[in-house]
């Protein structure tokens, strides 16, 4: 399939120059901020106070034993707290309770889910040669790369990866140097996505539209976030993005024909290529699930791609034979397609099973770890209220595509499938199929949600550099009014990948909102007559959803919610603390303090966050 003219007309030159532009605004953008929200003992002064550091010997012996359990998946809770009936909880009641919470700030990070790659890493055994992850929605083709790439940074010298949980309590700083080296490889992954963006929208509208689509993916907020977080949405969607452009070149020939553009003689040339392509897309197809099992949707584009094949090589064979023949042809086709299409679902799925060897192997040995880490993905994704999901999800894409994107990229979507036919439904189809799952389980979710929407949010991208590069190959006002869009869209677009990337950079340092929200706790601490709070939480406290204070000074009870709490009395200054997705606010009324940047929801850090103080005996 040749790729149409640019749009732009750019000499070589200047499109190497642009996409060397690109690229380096995306790295720069992935190593600014790549520290944000890592543990360190510059948390000590608010977590102990005056009083002595705890050991990491004492808190391990005390809270980290269980870890690593046979049949339990690693991102199952080991203790999981047992709510009552609307009566608030006392977290802090014990040692071993005001431990747990103190590995928790010595380990994790400011995002809830990084963590359990590192879970993962440690709990296999690999001088038993057990490298059984015990965790499958994060695929073999993220969890052992990292593992990988922390064993060589330890032969460099970069990290010491030699050391038990117990001496990296000690130092969390050096275990924060984890979270970079799983963040770094997320990021890498972004680069293919970038490149098979480019390569996509090259393929269906020419240069420019490949460059601008690089551009927005580049921009997207979505985008942002996941390149600062060490998690294999990214990847996958770079892969999903991969499996779309081999999908493109694999079809080639069978394109032009359907679109009537050569003879079917010219398109015979090259089908050796072609068939690696298909073969290319397949693999990276299984690859995009065993990185992330989210990708799955991306399986559809083995039968489509193959049908779209079928209908190609019927057509070629229709101009040199009678009508006599065609039920004949149409057999034999339907047969070649069926027989493409195993196949071709066999190898993606030997490649899952290459990558994610334990699946299959518990399946037979050790089903009750699959049970309970399948169970625990399951139960927080259910299929329910589906209008709801739509709605949510709409939100959530305009929020990481930014609307400009998503709402250019819907026009653009149209105009492929209207223009280009089969070549438009290679990029379309996968991607809405991947929005219906995306739909069918998003009610309710928390903004997080949306960085499942990675890859449907770069296909948006991609349908609206197509459409904005037809306009801008036009004359008159189409061409002027093309401009005025692409500015717009851009410039909207890197607004919003620019708010995520300063909360990722005002995070690393003392103004995040977690760190600001210490010293206004340690302030009131200070000030409290009986030198302790009563402070109330309504989720267990961690790094992501609560800020540092000195847990074993303070009386700490979950309470069911914020209603709870204020009916609550106290002889002490009590506080409630909460995280928002839609920005902190200040209850000035009721003594509030809100701390936090721009709205970034799809993210955690700089996570808008509210400090409520009430004096002592006040309901």
């Amino acid at each position: 399939m040749e790729a149409p003219r640019s749009a732009f007309a750019l000499r070589a030159d200047l499109r190497t120059l642009a996409l060397l532009l690109i690229v380096g605004v995306y790295v720069a953008s992935c190593v600014l901020g790549i520290r944000w929200g890592l543990p360190s003992r510059a948390q000590d002064a608010a977590l102990f106070g005056d009083g002595p550091v705890w050991r990491g010997e004492d808190i391990y012996r005390l809270a980290g034993r269980g870890w690593g359990a046979a049949d339990r998946g690693a991102d199952v809770d080991v203790d999981p707290i047992v709510r009552g009936m609307g009566e608030p909880i006392l977290l802090n009641e014990s040692a071993a309770d005001i431990a747990r919470i103190y590995l928790r700030y010595r380990l994790y990070s400011h995002q809830p889910d990084e963590m359990i790659v590192f879970r993962a890493l440690g709990g296999m055994k690999p001088s038993e040669r057990d490298f059984d992850p015990k965790l499958y929605q994060y695929g073999g083709l993220f969890l052992y790369p990292v593992g990988g790439l922390l064993k060589w940074c330890g032969r460099m010298n970069l990290i010491d990866v030699g050391g038990d949980i117990a001496s990296y309590l000690d130092r969390p700083d050096e275990f924060g140097k984890f979270y970079v080296v799983s963040r770094a490889y997320s990021a890498a992954w972004g680069l293919v996505g970038l490149l098979a963006a480019l390569a996509i929208g090259r393929r269906l509208s020419g240069t420019g539209a490949g460059l601008l689509a690089a551009a927005f993916f580049t921009l997207m907020p979505v985008v942002v976030c996941m390149s600062h977080e060490g998690k294999p949405h990214l990847p996958g969607a770079a892969l999903m993005l991969a499996s779309v452009a081999l999908a493109l070149r694999s079809l080639g020939g069978a394109i032009e024909v359907l679109e009537a553009r050569v003879e079917p003689e010219v398109a015979a040339v090259g089908q050796r290529r072609q068939r690696r392509a298909w073969w290319g897309m397949c693999v990276t197809c299984g690859a995009s699930v065993g990185m992330v099992l989210s990708s799955a949707p991306i399986i559809v584009l083995i039968p489509l791609t193959a049908w779209l094949m079928r209908r190609g090589e019927t057509r070629e064979t229709g101009t040199s034979s009678d009508a006599a023949s065609a039920s004949s042809r149409s057999g034999a086709s339907t047969v070649r397609w069926m027989l493409r299409v195993a196949a071709g679902a066999g190898c993606a799925a030997g490649t899952y099973l290459a990558t994610n060897p334990y699946v299959a192997i518990n399946a037979v040995r050790n089903r009750d770890v699959l049970r309970s880490n399948f169970g625990n993905s399951l139960d927080m994704y259910e299929v329910s209220r589906v209008f709801e999901g739509l709605v949510r999800v709409g939100e959530l894409t305009a929020e990481g595509a930014t609307a400009g994107v998503a709402l250019t990229g819907l026009a653009g979507w149209a105009w492929l499938l209207r223009r280009h036919g089969a070549a438009g439904a290679v990029l379309v189809v996968p991607a809405a199929v991947f929005l219906l799952q995306f739909v069918m389980i998003g009610a309710g979710k928390p903004a997080e949600y949306g960085r499942f929407g990675v890859f449907a949010d770069a296909a948006l991208a991609i349908g609206a550099a197509c459409l904005l590069s037809e306009l801008l190959r036009r004359s008159g006002w189409r061409r002027k009014a093309g401009a005025v869009m692409t500015a717009a869209v851009a410039l909207l677009t890197a607004r919003g990948g620019y708010a995520y990337l300063r909360n990722f950079v005002t995070d690393e340092g003392p103004e995040g909102s977690r760190a600001q929200a210490a010293r206004r706790i340690a302030e009131e601490a200070s000030e409290a007559g009986r030198g302790y709070l009563d402070v109330g939480v309504g989720r267990e406290p961690a790094p992501y959803c609560c800020p540092p204070m000195n847990f074993s000074a303070h009386r700490l009870r979950l309470f069911p919610s914020k209603e709870a709490w204020r009916a609550s009395g106290s002889k002490t200054t009590k506080i409630w603390i909460e995280t928002s997705d839609t920005g902190a606010f200040s209850e000035e009324a009721e003594g509030g303090y809100g701390f936090g940047g721009d709205e970034t929801p799809i993210s955690w850090a700089n996570k808008p966050m509210t400090v409520i103080v009430v004096s002592g005996d006040s309901p």
